[in-house]
């Protein structure tokens, strides 16, 4: 039967029963949620995986391959994003730490924006 995944779930059910009550993310949740319902065959496709979880079949797909490459630690861990970089310098972060620890402060934008130039 074509679409099958073929995937060795080395962890009990029973482990992964325990795994999913004990996780403290959503996110870790789903994702041992998707070895669960592989190991106790309540789903053997992806596309039946991604419909039980609501997730796109490309992500239930790499996560897969986390599992397949580095085990349940892999999977488990989650990336953070590197987010868009400071449009302030360090330089002048520095700076404004430094006037902030003035009990007196800032008296207004302007000699914050002063301080930034």
């Amino acid at each position: 039967m074509s679409g099958i995944l073929k995937i060795n779930i080395i962890e009990a059910e029973e482990t992964l029963k325990k795994l999913l009550v004990d996780q403290k993310t959503g996110k870790q949740r789903e994702r041992v949620q998707i070895l669960y319902l592989l190991a106790t065959h309540q789903a053997e496709t992806i596309g039946h995986l991604a419909s039980l979880t609501g997730r796109h079949r490309v992500t239930i797909s790499r996560w897969l391959n986390q599992y397949r490459q580095g085990g349940l630690e892999a999977l488990l861990t989650i990336g953070k994003s590197p987010g868009r970089k400071s449009l302030i310098p360090e330089t002048v972060k520095g700076k404004l730490k430094e006037e902030l620890k003035d009990p007196e402060g800032f008296d207004s934008y302007t000699e914050i924006h002063g301080l930034a130039q």
